[in-house]
């Protein structure tokens, strides 16, 4: 009896032995799947203090590895970046082993090889990030990874293993696009243009493209250029869309004659390199002379006075109409010209040069003043005079068909102000011309902005205008 009471005691002591030894291990199968879940955050995050905290071992190699720190431009660095940013993890529970410590975790990131290695050009890095978020190939990656548990802390020893998931860490990534390879060269057009002397004579406008060779026509082009006349730039472009099937374009749209000189056309891509440069020559050949006319002097049979005003060309930007309070302030770019370059100008004007205060432009912008004879401020007369002015706008050019005349009334500063709109049209553009009745007391003038294809511009230039 004494015997099966022993042997019932030792065998309790065994079951309870292996109980203790399987709830210990089943709970370090929790420890270590709980670790593998951290783990797997943190790597898809580079988070290396997360990692160090699980690691038995120095983390210095993997931050220097998984930072980029080595990148060699910024657009390497942000490659590198949106490929780990698309790094994904997914612990599998069922290859736990409890006797050996270790766990699976399989991770997946873009197959950036499929994105970088095609035809497809990248004209910026947003083109490039949306490309990968779309590409549906993957790089899978399996790592088995060693846990070991010691007074309840859990660590992993196999860290090198996750160098794998950054292969192209090393790698050395750049989209910088040669866009002047991919384009010919500039061929000037247009009327008034002699491709033999290559230059434009008497001429409005220049044109001219440059070819895009037939491989890279498929791009959605875009660019810029700038326009310099004897080395002084006339206009610099915003960024234009390309809309053609074989060319980037460039016009010059100017209300008055191009003045002479050597032209200047620069093309650059989307990221300012410099596709390509050429220069034509534009010849003035009108010659128009300022003769004013002989003062009337007034006497008891002939009452009427000189109504001639003196043409100024002030370096300042604002100007200040004589006898009046107003300033009127010229737009960015728009200077004043002198007498004969307005004259010269084959602007519809010049009829009124008696009267005339001054004139500036910037070839595509212009502004003329006009005093009004005989006409206090906000009159019949005052009105009727910027009425024949706006009828005398004819087509000067020959290739012009005036569309529209209207009237309309605004304030400046609280003051009554009419403006008469007129616009005109040619087979590639508009023009457009403002006329401003403004004034003080006894005295009147017309203040003209015209302009080739800037209606966008309207509300900015009419705020030019202040009264002080």
């Amino acid at each position: 009896m004494k015997v099966c009471v022993k042997r019932i005691i030792s065998s309790l002591m065994v079951i309870s032995m292996v109980s203790g030894i399987s709830a210990c291990k089943k709970d370090n199968g929790r420890a270590i799947l709980n670790a593998a879940e951290t783990l797997g955050i943190a790597v898809t995050k580079r988070d290396t203090r997360g990692i160090e905290s699980l690691s038995a071992g120095s983390v210095d190699d993997l931050v220097a590895l998984i930072s980029f720190s080595s990148s060699s431009s910024d657009d390497d660095l942000k490659i590198k970046q949106k490929i780990a940013s698309t790094l994904t993890y997914q612990v599998d529970a069922d290859s736990l082993d409890i006797n050996d410590g270790t766990v699976d975790i399989e991770f997946s990131y873009v197959d950036y090889e499929v994105v970088l290695s095609g035809d497809t050009i990248f004209q910026s890095m947003e083109e490039l990030e949306e490309a990968m978020d779309l590409c549906e190939d993957r790089i899978d990656s399996d790592i088995t990874f060693e846990f070991e548990v010691e007074d309840d802390k859990v660590f992993f020893t196999n860290l090198d293993e996750i160098s794998e998931l950054f292969p192209y860490s090393t790698e050395e990534f750049d989209i910088t696009v040669d866009y002047p390879s991919m384009v010919g060269g500039i061929t000037f057009f247009g009327e008034g243009y002699d491709e033999g002397a290559n230059e434009y004579t008497d001429v409005y406008s220049i044109s001219c493209s440059m070819e895009v060779l037939p491989e890279y026509q498929y791009i959605p082009w875009q660019y810029s250029y700038t326009i310099d006349r004897d080395g002084t730039n006339v206009t610099t472009s915003a960024i234009v869309s390309w809309n053609d099937q074989g060319t980037l374009d460039v016009n010059l749209n100017s209300v008055t004659r191009l003045a002479e000189g050597t032209y200047t056309v620069t093309f650059y891509s989307v990221d300012s390199q410099v596709l390509g440069s050429a220069e034509v020559y534009v010849r003035d050949t009108v010659e128009v002379s300022y003769n004013p006319a002989q003062p009337i002097i007034p006497d008891s049979e002939n009452p009427t006075i000189d109504t001639r005003v003196d043409f100024i060309c002030p370096a300042d930007s604002s100007i200040q109409l004589p006898d009046t309070d107003i300033m009127v302030s010229l737009p960015d770019g728009v200077v004043c010209q002198d007498q004969d370059a307005f004259m010269n100008s084959g602007c519809p004007f010049t009829e009124y040069a008696d009267s005339t205060l001054f004139f500036a432009t910037d070839g595509s912008v212009s502004v003329v003043a006009f005093k009004v004879p005989f006409a206090d401020y906000y009159t019949l007369e005052a009105e009727t005079y910027q009425r024949d002015i706006a009828d005398s706008i004819d087509d000067t050019r020959g290739d012009t068909e005036f569309t529209s005349i209207s009237v309309w009334n605004m304030e400046i500063d609280g003051r009554p102000c009419d403006a008469i709109d007129v616009v005109g049209l040619t087979e590639d553009q508009e023009i457009r011309y403002d006329l401003f009745l403004v004034g003080d007391g006894d005295t009147s003038y017309i203040v003209v902005f015209y302009y080739v294809d800037e209606f966008s511009r309207v509300e900015e230039l009419i705020s030019q205008f202040s009264l002080v």
